[in-house]
C-alpha cells in the first residue's frame, strides 16, 4: 500500500494484483472524524482499496470521508458488508461522505442518519454493481448537491428500511 497526503491506497495481499483480496475486514472507531486537524492542507480523507473489501465495520460516524474500492474488473471490486454504528455525514465537497465499490455490495446497516450536502455526490453508498438490503436506524438527508443523500446501485437494491425521514 502506500499514503500519499490525504489518500491511502491498499493494494491486495500486498501487490498490485487486484483478483486478490485488497483487505480481509477494515475495522476502524471513527473515519474522517477529525477533519482538518489531521492535515490541514489536505481537506478530507480518501481511502481507495484495489481489490475486495470483506467487512467495512465503523463504529462512530464517518464523517467528510469517502472509501472507494476499485479493481481491474469490476466483479473484484466488491465489499461483503458494511457497518456504521453512528452516521454517514457528508463535507462540504464532491464526493465526500461517500462509500462507492465498482462491484457488489453487499447489506448495509447505518446506526443512525446518512447526510448528503452541497457538494454532488455527497453523502452517499453507491455501487455499480448490486447493493444488498440497507438499512438506516436514523433519516435519510440529501442536500443541496446533486446526487447527495443516496444510496443505489446500477445492478438493482435489495430491500431499504429507513427508521426515520426522508
Amino acid at each position: 500500500g502506500s499514503n500519499s497526503g490525504d489518500e491511502t491506497v491498499v493494494w491486495g495481499s500486498g501487490d498490485d494484483d487486484t483478483t486478490t483480496p485488497g483487505l480481509e475486514s477494515l475495522s476502524v472507531r471513527s473515519l474522517g472524524r477529525y477533519g482538518d486537524s489531521t492535515d490541514s492542507l489536505n481537506p478530507g480523507v480518501t481511502s481507495t482499496i484495489r481489490g475486495a473489501l470483506g467487512t467495512l465495520r465503523i463504529a462512530e460516524d464517518i464523517k467528510d470521508a469517502t472509501i472507494l474500492v476499485i479493481a481491474d474488473t469490476n466483479a473484484d471490486a466488491t465489499i461483503g458488508s458494511i457497518t456504521v454504528g453512528g452516521s454517514l455525514i457528508c463535507g462540504s465537497g464532491d464526493e465526500s461522505g461517500r462509500i462507492f465499490a465498482e462491484g457488489n455490495i453487499g447489506n448495509v446497516k447505518i446506526g443512525r442518519d446518512l447526510i448528503g450536502g452541497d457538494g454532488s455526490g455527497s453523502g452517499a453508498i453507491i455501487t455499480m454493481g448490486m447493493l444488498g438490503n440497507v438499512i438506516i436506524g436514523g433519516s435519510l438527508v440529501g442536500g443541496s448537491g446533486s446526487d447527495s443523500g443516496v444510496v443505489g446501485g446500477t445492478g438493482g437494491v435489495g430491500s431499504v428500511k429507513i427508521a426515520g425521514n426522508i
